[in-house]
């Protein structure tokens, strides 16, 4: 049987067109991150036996969680072994009252391929992301890859809501000043407004309670609320101002997506206590690796890996392909200094995903058989400045650089002297300057929106913006030109 997964790239003609459609109609605010693209050009594809038992089995994992979940509200002892914050274990008796029916359940399970078959590696329980990948952006692939989109997921969510209600206020709740989070919420937002319902948007401590019922005061005006969208992680909650009601998410009576019992699961130690529970999780114990406590399993080698109990993002996975010496030795401080807060678990080996042309490009090969330039990490780095040299001389020449133009440079790149002294010793018949600018895409948004807001020009700007500069000085670095024409070569191989 033929591998289920395989990536499939946009026509490089069509990329910039299928590039403006993600941002703007797929919500990806943050679409380069410094000089990095974040908007990939491949789409993965995955046959539509593979998706049925991944669906199915997400479904059934769903269904155990959930098991476990209504188990340990009335066997709050065994929550001690979670390790969850103080203050949220005091408010947990509040969950007494909750009612599955009433609420609505939202999970991401993070599948991996394995050379032994498919693995779990954890359930994002308590605020999973990536909806709007779930949703639209398959629709918009769909007109650059031969392939079917998969679920709405936001489809779901809002029948979901549906079925509690006709319509009414919904609430999504979310660190208001942080764009990544809020290009989620609106994302939702929207779908739902164009559903009639009344998306208001809204930080954790905007919501207080009456008689169990949240209340929403935004911007001096206060309403009654129907249905509350969190995406503000529990454990976010306790440092809120003190003024702050924040246990009143434990007992609301409002139907929540998701309501604080999801932080169960959202521990990676509830593999720890599951057993206690008498719940039966067959798909669980088939799918996730071997999880065990630091505390009773010191393990240090290959075979294992540690992971922060209530970790986000993949932060502070002790992955050592992944991860530099120095934030490996933090991990195994912290994982020392308090056990507590983490879990070690049996590391699994993932199957590389063929690309369409059918070759493979295994992560292993890359940190067993590197490169010789990356056995020495500051001949990797010369490398890669020597490189992006090669690239902006290829750039400048596509603007069609004439000699004596003068050349500024601004942001990281003006920072690295090495990179500046290349680049002055590549351009001899042009002179390069430094500029004072820290951060030049910033400042470049600024000057746009301010164009808008304005409604001025460019040259206008002239009169409110100074830029200082130095000239940069030069040396003469033997072999740059013989290195650029094998490096062309090579660039127009691949």
């Amino acid at each position: 049987m033929s591998f289920p997964l395989k990536f499939a790239s946009i026509p490089e003609s069509q990329y910039p067109d299928y590039r403006t459609k993600v941002i703007f109609q797929a919500y990806k605010w943050d679409p380069q991150v410094n000089d990095q693209n974040t908007i990939a050009k491949y789409v993965l594809l995955i046959t539509r036996e593979a998706a049925g038992q991944l669906g199915a089995w997400a479904e059934q994992l769903s269904q155990e969680t959930m098991k476990l979940e209504e188990a340990l509200i009335h066997q709050l002892p065994l929550v001690k072994g979670l390790h969850l914050p103080l203050p949220l274990r005091k408010a947990l008796p509040r969950l007494t009252a909750y009612k599955a029916e009433q609420n609505i359940r939202l999970m991401r399970f993070d599948f991996h391929p394995t050379v032994t078959g498919w693995a779990v590696s954890e359930v994002n329980s308590d605020v999973p992301g990536g909806l709007a990948e779930g949703s639209v952006l398959p629709e918009i692939a769909k007109g650059y890859i031969d392939g079917c989109p998969g679920e709405n997921v936001a489809e779901h969510l809002l029948k979901a809501f549906q079925k509690k209600m006709k319509n009414g206020n919904i609430v999504f709740v979310h660190a208001t000043s942080y764009s990544d989070d809020r290009q989620v919420m609106q994302f939702l937002g929207d779908y739902f407004t164009r559903n009639e319902f009344n998306s208001i948007y809204a930080a954790p401590d905007h919501i207080t309670w009456i008689d169990g019922k949240a209340v929403c005061k935004v911007n001096g005006e206060e309403c009654l609320v129907d249905g509350i969208v969190r995406f503000f992680p529990l454990e976010w909650l306790i440092n809120l101002p003190g003024r702050t009601v924040w246990q009143g998410y434990f007992d609301s009576q409002t139907p929540s997506c998701n309501s604080p019992v999801a932080l169960f699961a959202q521990s990676k130690r509830l593999p720890l206590i599951w057993d206690s529970l008498g719940i039966d999780i067959p798909v669980w114990k088939q799918l996730l690796p071997e999880t065990q406590d630091p505390g009773k399993k010191a393990q240090w080698n290959d075979d294992w890996i540690y992971k922060p109990a209530l970790g986000r993002v993949g932060e502070g996975i002790s992955i050592k392909e992944a991860v530099p010496q120095k934030e490996m030795a933090k991990i195994r401080k912290a994982v020392h200094k308090r056990p507590g807060d983490w879990i070690v678990q049996r590391r699994f080996n993932s199957k590389s995903i063929p690309a369409e042309d059918g070759k493979e490009y295994p992560f292993a090969n890359l940190t067993n058989n590197p490169p010789p330039c990356f056995s020495d990490p500051k001949k990797a780095y010369a490398a890669l400045r020597i490189s992006l040299v090669m690239q902006t001389l290829t750039a400048l020449e596509r603007l069609e650089l004439k000699d004596e133009m003068e050349i500024y440079t601004e942001g990281g790149f003006r920072k690295d002297e090495s990179y500046s002294l290349l680049l002055a010793s590549a351009l001899p018949k042009n002179n390069i300057f430094l500029t004072d600018i820290n951060e030049a895409t910033a400042l470049g948004a600024a000057m746009t929106a301010k164009m808008a807001l304005e409604n001025t020009t460019l040259d206008a700007l002239k009169e409110t913006l100074t830029v200082e500069y130095k000239e940069q000085k030069r040396i003469t670095v033997q072999g740059l030109e013989d290195y650029r024409k094998v490096w062309l070569k090579l660039a127009e191989f691949h």
